[in-house]
């Protein structure tokens, strides 16, 4: 996962300069990840946290992913140069509860960080999902496959 990770920030560093990096999700597995990654890389000027809860050497954000006025105030006051949207709604639930609990949020969450990046001038957007979001949350991985929760 790390190696993906440099890949990525490699990637983004060809593209732009000094950047400011935007992240959804940064409490999770990646996110958490990401954001440690974000922290040594010399060409990351800044790392704004839109979450719930702050991480370490991060700014933070308030967000609510499902709510378009605060995903559009989040990156219109913050202006970054990129987005890692890594955030998804994610529950063990009932299968007849899976498109209200976890597509639904997820598919209007990711619009909504999509808008606001193209409304307010964002050029680089990452997008990374979890298995949760294919299998949804009571399905067990695949042998070969590890859990990461």
């Amino acid at each position: 996962m790390i190696t993906s990770i440099l890949l990525v920030l490699a990637l983004v560093a060809q593209v732009t300069d000094a950047y400011t990096a935007f992240v959804t999700g940064a409490k999770g597995y990646l996110g958490s990840a990401l954001v440690k990654e974000l922290q040594q890389c010399e060409k990351c000027s800044s790392i704004i946290v839109a979450s719930r809860k702050p991480a370490p050497g991060t700014d933070k954000v308030c967000f609510d992913m499902e709510d378009i006025d605060s995903v559009r105030r989040s990156i219109e006051s913050t202006r970054p140069d990129v987005i890692f949207h890594l955030a998804g709604a994610f529950s063990s639930c009932e299968p007849e509860e899976v498109e209200e609990k976890i597509v639904r949020p997820n598919v209007i969450g990711t619009e909504n960080v999509m808008n606001a990046a193209k409304e307010f001038g964002v050029n680089h957007v990452v997008l990374a999902s979890s298995m949760a979001a294919v299998r949804g949350g009571k399905q067990e991985p695949k042998d070969g496959e590890v859990r990461l929760d």
